[in-house]
């Protein structure tokens, strides 16, 4: 399967992939020389239209194929986070945050309701996760564990221009696009 338009590109705890999402909606694992790119998930699965979105190349239906705009797995649980600008999952509002678990390939919406989610980044720790967000320019921050884990988001940063994603380094910095 033959992926457009990467934004976000990530590897599994055990170091495999990478894994990427594309403008078409989908996110493709890498499987090697032979196999090649294979679709690994969708945010959309019940309202995606294949012969619509595969492939396609068109902003214009990303509204209707989804967008994974960020893609990170944590080391800890291999549980995959989402962040998908259009719907999140069916039958939700568009903004979501979203987390897959490879072992039981469900998918938990974390958080619903973010204005155009376009990147996470899991800190070194593991603690919590950042989360881009374009239209209010900013990036916040969800705690992972403990009694933190149930709250809303926090602000982490107030961002002077619309930011296009967000990755860690290996040194645990965040660098926003």
């Amino acid at each position: 399967s033959r992926g457009v338009g990467p934004e976000s590109l990530a590897f599994d705890c055990g170091g495999e992939g990478p894994y990427v999402s594309v403008s078409d909606g989908r996110s493709l694992k890498w499987r090697g020389s032979k196999l090649g790119w294979t679709q690994f998930a969708t945010t959309t699965p019940y309202w995606r239209l294949r012969r619509l979105c595969d492939g396609s190349t068109s902003p214009r239906l990303e509204p209707w194929c989804g967008r994974p705009l960020g893609i990170e797995f944590s080391p800890v649980t291999c549980d995959l986070y989402i962040a998908d600008a259009y719907f999140g999952l069916p039958k939700t509002e568009a903004g979501g945050y979203l987390k897959y678990d490879p072992h039981s390939n469900e998918v938990t919406i974390m958080y619903r309701g973010l204005a155009f989610p376009n990147g996470v980044a899991l800190i070194k720790d593991k603690t919590f996760l950042l989360v881009a967000e374009s239209i209010p320019m900013r990036v916040l921050r969800f705690w992972l564990h403990d009694h933190r884990a149930m709250c809303p988001p926090q602000p982490f940063a107030q961002l002077q221009k619309i930011p296009d994603n967000i990755e860690a380094d290996s040194k645990g910095e965040f660098w926003v696009a």
